[in-house]
């Protein structure tokens, strides 16, 4: 691969280089389709199972599943058009949601397992609350489940 020294952030209509570190590609698949709405339920259920586990009883591959689960749930929540241009409240979230999922900011190898259960119950708080804008926006439309 080269010797780049360049990574690309991502944000909303947002792609800019930062010179200095190691270049890093994140692929996020698009549906075939478009889809009409998001799987409210799914999203809820991963959110519960992260707040109902323990520190004590989890292990790290646990952990690391949850979190990537909900990182992906976070970024599908993120490519909705929740009005953040209208909204301060929501822009605020869609900022401190992006900040959050920054790759430099996710749990390592060596980071520990309070650190990595901690950024991923973080994870889960910013993930319902952009849950809860998103079924606000859409009302009852969002909580209907989309055929297959």
């Amino acid at each position: 691969m080269g010797d780049s020294t360049s990574t690309f952030v991502f944000g909303p209509n947002l792609l800019r280089r930062t010179e200095g570190r190691i270049l890093v590609a994140s692929v996020i698949r698009e549906p075939e389709t478009a889809r009409e709405n998001l799987e409210v339920d799914w999203f809820r259920d991963t959110i519960t199972v992260i707040q109902l586990m323990d520190l004590s009883r989890s292990t790290r591959a646990d952990i690391a599943t949850q979190t990537r689960e909900c990182i992906e749930h976070l970024k599908e929540l993120l490519r909705e058009d929740l009005g953040a241009d209208q909204d301060d409240n929501v822009m605020r979230l869609f900022r401190r949601a992006y900040a959050h999922v920054e790759l430099s900011k996710r749990p390592t190898a060596r980071t520990s397992a309070y650190d990595a259960f901690t950024y991923m119950r973080d994870t889960a708080t910013v993930t319902f609350e952009l849950l809860k804008v998103y079924v606000a926006k859409r009302g009852a439309e969002a909580l209907v489940e989309k055929a297959e």
